[in-house]
């Protein structure tokens, strides 16, 4: 086996176990359980839990990144037609990640939940928005070649993202899809509300 294929093999089994003790953690909360529980649950020792993830909190991480889709791909995969406004493109291009999240919903919500009741995971996940943030910008130059333009656009996906999220999350009969349009059309509003004269 080459060790191209030893590492992909090893990214796959990590990213399956993570995907598992994140899992287990949402259903019994993270303070209620320790790594020798986690490792038992998923069927594997305490070392070999160790060999991939450094703790209970690098397991929860590690699940969302391998669950996570690059929105800087969805991007540059997307079907841009002249002439379309860039926001509406945009939205459009995250399409497959609607429905990623739509065909897991329940399992992200608990991990959803299990995330915000944590502020180590969230502080780390914090710094992934920063690495999407850059990459989208760079795949965004495509569309629009003003670098800072496309540094807006940018940090204002990500936010509409944020606040879909927070209202999917919190509520058990949401579709993704309407909540990120709402979060889309709320920053397009804002980019154009007149302030009432007192």
């Amino acid at each position: 086996m080459s060790s191209g294929v030893r590492k992909r093999s090893r990214e796959l089994l990590r990213a399956e176990l993570a995907k598992a003790a994140a899992d287990y953690i949402a259903d019994v909360g993270l303070e209620n359980t320790t790594v020798a529980d986690i490792a038992g649950e998923i069927g594997v020792s305490r070392a070999t839990f160790h060999r991939y993830f450094h703790s209970k909190e690098d397991a929860i991480v590690a699940a969302v990144r391998a669950t996570r889709i690059s929105a800087a791909d969805c991007v540059r995969t997307a079907d841009a037609s002249t002439g379309d406004s860039v926001w509406a493109t945009v939205r459009r291009a995250f399409d497959p990640v609607v429905d990623a999240i739509n065909a897991d919903a329940a399992a992200l919500r608990k991990r959803a939940h299990l995330i915000e009741s944590a502020a180590p995971v969230r502080a780390r996940l914090a710094s992934l928005n920063d690495v999407e943030r850059e990459e989208l910008t760079s795949a965004l130059l495509d569309w629009v070649p003003d670098v800072l333009q496309a540094q807006a656009v940018a940090g204002a996906t990500v936010l509409a993202f944020e606040l879909a999220w927070t209202v999917w999350s919190t509520d058990e009969n949401a579709d993704f899809g309407p909540a990120l349009d709402r979060a889309f059309e709320a920053i397009t509003a804002v980019a154009t509300l007149r302030l009432d004269p007192l």
